[in-house]
């Protein structure tokens, strides 16, 4: 026997009538990256990937959360062809920005929150552009990711962003929320959507 849709969401309906509540049920979104139309990157350019800033999160999961998602990030550059650097010399490059410059309290147009140790309180504001001039980067990826948790189940709000070091400006970004593949989602439509504006002569990866 078919149940029509219509059938089916009675039961969610008397129970939100009787309690007052709703349950925070996300549906699915499907993540597309936005980039810049006019955007030309040579092949192989090098990309610098800033871990995700984490809100929301318990203190014993963001370490691994964090992880994961820096993997995720890197290996869809990778696959569309990208050079990524070795998190290692993020890292380095982020800490000879702090011995050098005062971390800027507000971010701008090139700031990206960087989350140096496991309290949420802990994060210091960077300028992409310069980190990734010091890591010979044409484009620097970072982003967000909040965790919301609801009465079934949580969702996470996702945001990432890249910018072209050359120029200053963001040219890609993406935006959603669900469940916490969602970022993988969103890191691989910007790594395509980008990948398909290197044309030209391979960049030289220097380091």
């Amino acid at each position: 026997m078919r149940v029509s849709g219509a059938l089916l969401a009675l039961p969610l309906l008397a129970f939100v009538s009787t309690t007052g509540c709703m349950l925070n049920y996300v549906l699915p979104n499907r993540p597309t990256a936005v980039v810049q139309p006019d955007l030309k990157l040579p092949k192989g350019s090098r990309v610098a990937v800033i871990p995700p800033t984490l809100y929301g999160y318990a203190k014993e999961a963001r370490q691994s959360v964090s992880n994961n998602a820096y993997t995720a990030m890197m290996a869809s550059m990778l696959k569309a062809g990208f050079h990524v650097v070795e998190r290692s010399l993020v890292e380095k490059a982020v800490e000879e920005y702090a011995k050098n410059k005062s971390f800027i309290k507000t971010p701008g147009a090139q700031g990206a929150v960087y989350q140096e140790s496991s309290d949420e309180e802990e994060v210091k504001i960077i300028d992409l552009v310069e980190v990734g001039r010091q890591l010979n980067a044409r484009l620097v990826t970072a982003g967000s990711m909040q965790t919301t948790s609801g009465f079934l189940s949580s969702s996470v709000e996702v945001r990432l962003r890249v910018t072209d070091v050359t120029t200053g400006e963001m040219v890609s970004h993406c935006e959603a929320s669900g469940a916490p593949s969602t970022l993988d989602s969103c890191a691989e439509s910007m790594s395509q959507q980008l990948s398909v504006r290197m044309v030209g002569v391979p960049t030289l990866n220097l380091h």
